[in-house]
């Protein structure tokens, strides 16, 4: 079964994607429903290195690459993939509800449908 707090911090566990950084979405956006990539992003980065033996949180919106460290590999990604008004990616909201829904009413259906096979095997 998924979790809810799986559905809701998935935004932390994004794996990095072509072109794109994975951003927090409590951070400061242009506009509702876009996300940029920009100077701030990097500054941010610059701003929030981590050094040894202090590793980078799961959670740290800054550790691009994901290596548990917040460092000039990171302020690179971010300079390197700086996006603008035309390629913005647009964020969208999955409608958790209905998923968990339809997923409750797949497992149903499998489980009626493995009942089934099962009685028809056994004669029932």
């Amino acid at each position: 079964m998924i979790s809810m707090e799986c559905l809701e911090r998935r935004d932390l566990l994004a794996p990095l994607a072509v072109g794109m950084i994975p951003r927090d979405p409590a951070a400061a956006v242009v506009a509702p429903g876009d996300a940029k990539v920009n100077a701030l992003d990097m500054l941010g980065t610059r701003d929030n290195q981590t050094h040894y033996p202090d590793l980078a949180d799961i959670t740290n919106v800054y550790d691009y690459n994901r290596d548990q460290r917040v460092n000039v590999t990171d302020m690179l990604i971010a300079r390197d993939n700086q996006t603008h008004f035309l390629d913005a990616l647009k964020l969208i909201t999955v409608p958790v509800e209905e998923i968990v829904q339809d997923i409750g009413w797949l497992i149903w259906q499998v489980e009626t449908e493995s009942d089934r096979a099962l009685e028809e095997r056994l004669g029932w």
